[in-house]
């Protein structure tokens, strides 16, 4: 039961590093559709979700640690938290990668829901 976990962890996982290294190789992007003071935070769009994301990992080392209904609770709770936060900077994302990242966070979040069922 516990390998049947891990896909979710996994695809997450797969979305931050997917997120991180689009939103990462975006430096310098006159066309920021935000401006600087939006969503987009300048040339930082991670700054945006890093509070979701750091909440994220605390739940999911939780949850590995001790995998109770209550814990699960918190991972998926934590985990939506975050991929939502990830659609606010989707509209800063190149238009050739969203709908890789689209793609991804549907699949994680669909991952989520059958996390503790």
């Amino acid at each position: 039961m516990r390998t049947s976990r891990k896909t979710p962890i996994l695809s997450l996982a797969c979305v931050v590093a997917t997120a991180v290294l689009m939103l990462a190789c975006n430096k310098g992007d006159d066309g920021n559709p935000l401006g600087s003071e939006g969503a987009c935070y300048g040339d930082n769009w991670a700054e945006f979700y890093m509070d979701e994301l750091q909440a994220f990992s605390d739940a999911t080392v939780a949850y590995s640690a001790d995998p109770t209904a209550e814990n699960c609770s918190r991972y998926t709770a934590a985990g939506n938290d975050y991929l939502d936060a990830l659609e606010t900077v989707y509209q800063c994302v190149p238009t050739a990668s969203r709908a890789q990242i689209e793609q991804a966070i549907k699949e994680a979040k669909e991952g989520l829901e059958e996390t503790c069922q």
